[in-house]
């Protein structure tokens, strides 16, 4: 059984850069087809948490870096389109601008280490405190 201790660590640069790998690596994965944002959203918790057994609250809680740089295009090239509904009834949806290989996202990756950290560091602080 896993301690919720276990599941939301500690925050280290160690354990942010693991974090961030997982996250872009796993939204290159699931954002290769156009996907409805709700959707994307839900299996990025869901595999981040796995691959780094945390829980789904705290990934879901880290999230907003991801969206501001990986889709708004934050300090570079956003890698995917986010695209608003056209009819009622239809759901917002996310999808790769090109073909990326997971290894070709390292300057989102320095973006988000760099300009987020502080960020990231006080968001597990608040989380470990609820």
């Amino acid at each position: 059984m896993i301690l919720m201790e276990e599941m939301n660590p500690v925050y280290s640069d160690d354990f942010l850069k693991k974090f961030i790998d997982a996250y872009v690596s796993e939204s290159v994965l699931i954002g290769s087809k156009q996907i409805p944002l709700d959707e994307f959203e839900s299996k990025i918790r869901e595999a981040v948490s796995k691959k780094l057994d945390i829980s789904p609250e705290l990934v879901a809680e880290l999230h907003r870096p991801f969206h501001w740089v990986l889709i708004r295009g934050a300090g570079i090239e956003a890698i995917f389109d986010f695209q608003q509904p056209v009819y009622r009834g239809d759901k917002t949806t996310v999808a790769l601008r090109r073909e990326y290989a997971v290894d070709g996202t390292g300057p989102h990756r320095e973006i988000l280490f760099r300009d987020y950290r502080e960020y990231f560091a006080a968001r597990i602080r608040a989380f470990r405190e609820d």
